[in-house]
């Protein structure tokens, strides 16, 4: 008892000696409030506990008005010092949006949004695109998505060659936090490639979150490097841009009418099977699993649309089979059920590892790869999900045309 007593006295005092942050909000955060209310604000921390720190995502502290949670910063409130000495009242009206940031809620089903709108986000990210010189899609949650296929690379893997879309999709995804944004992304690179580009984005301060495979046995060999962040989202672009240029990206193609894709095995009944409903694009379906939990990094939420769930990719290979590829997103207690899981089904584990750095809760990806049976496949990877907390099936017979 004593030894937490002085773990608590200690704490608060370094928090209360501690300078005024002035590098970014995440920092300041830190510096004066993480000791108690933990870097995911749910104020679980040993010394939160002594303290009788709150939850920043009680309805209660919902409920509180900004000026409120200033004053708290300020004066203090109950066990919590002031910090009116130490702050200045930009970094405290900074903090009480940072703290803000915790603060999901519950917005039922999601509406459509209307046309002003979608063309107002559109305007807003337009110095993203620009930066990147390349168009983007617009997702929920104020979400950009900026595709860079390797349609220059020609991989095989046993005697399949991969499309782009398959396994070669690099992408950066922006979302947008007041006047900054966090990203998050993949480079798909040869073996030649990785340090150039590593050093180019570390010295434009876009954050390296992982380096490895996501295939085994492929022709050339491939690399992925995982990238992530939080900023200016121009500057962002711009660093992501000098580092797509020393690798042989080709330039976007140029607009063309798109036609409707047809793919050799049955769409629908995959859909059906996985429980979510797919996009066709580069002769690839692709499925999107969100995880049932809410993300959260640096305290903001990690809306489902930046691509930290779990993806399912189909490519037809004839013959009503598909080679398939991507990733399950998983808890760590998870990942052994998931991975026996697409063993027992014929479904083999390439990598597993992290993505991101500092997401909560902490999440591994067990990437796989496979190829017979489209539908028997399919049957594989829902078993595998199963084992997980993603979000529950959205499809069932009453809105699917294909019969069990």
């Amino acid at each position: 008892m004593k030894t937490i007593t002085n773990i608590v006295v200690l704490s608060v005092m370094l928090a209360l000696s501690l300078p005024a942050v002035s590098q970014n909000t995440e920092s300041l955060y830190k510096a004066k409030c993480a000791a108690c209310h933990g870097t995911d604000g749910a104020g679980n921390t040993v010394v939160g506990k002594k303290f009788g720190a709150k939850d920043f995502n009680t309805s209660e502290l919902k409920n509180e008005t900004d000026q409120g949670f200033v004053d708290a910063v300020k004066k203090g409130r109950a066990k919590m010092p002031g910090f009116a000495n130490s702050l200045t009242d930009e970094q405290t009206k900074a903090l009480v949006k940072y703290v803000r940031g915790f603060q999901h809620h519950d917005t039922g089903a999601q509406t459509q949004p209307n046309t002003a709108q979608t063309q107002t986000n559109n305007d807003g990210w337009k110095a993203v695109e620009d930066a990147l010189a390349r168009k983007g899609d617009l997702l929920p949650g104020d979400v950009i998505r900026i595709n860079m296929p390797r349609t220059d690379l020609h991989v095989t893997l046993n005697g399949t060659e991969i499309k782009p879309a398959l396994a070669l999709g690099a992408w950066a995804a922006f979302h947008r936090i007041g006047k900054e944004a966090m990203i998050m992304g993949d480079l798909v690179l040869t073996e030649d490639e990785v340090a150039p580009v590593m050093k180019v984005l570390h010295d434009g301060g876009v954050e390296v979150t992982a380096l490895h495979n996501h295939l085994l046995g492929e022709a050339p060999k491939v690399m992925y490097i995982h990238m992530g962040g939080h900023g200016d989202p121009v500057k962002m672009a711009e660093t992501i841009k000098a580092a797509v240029a020393l690798t042989k990206t080709p330039p976007p193609a140029g607009a063309a009418v798109k036609q409707p894709e047809e793919l050799a095995f049955d769409i629908p009944a995959i859909e059906k099977i996985i429980g979510q409903t797919g996009k066709v694009s580069g002769g690839v379906l692709h499925i999107n699993v969100p995880r049932a939990e809410t993300l959260m990094q640096h305290g903001f939420e990690v809306p489902p649309s930046m691509g930290a769930g779990t993806s399912i990719n189909f490519q037809p290979i004839g013959n009503g089979q598909a080679a398939i590829a991507g990733d399950l997103a998983l808890a760590g207690e998870e990942v052994e059920a998931a991975v026996q899981a697409l063993r027992v089904n014929g479904i083999e584990t390439t990598a597993l590892h992290s993505h991101m750095l500092d997401v909560q809760p902490t999440l591994f990806y067990v990437h796989f790869w496979a190829t017979d049976d489209a539908l028997k496949l399919a049957k594989g990877l829902r078993n595998a999900l199963d084992k997980t907390n993603s979000v529950k099936p959205a499809m069932n017979a009453k809105n699917s045309q294909t019969p069990q």
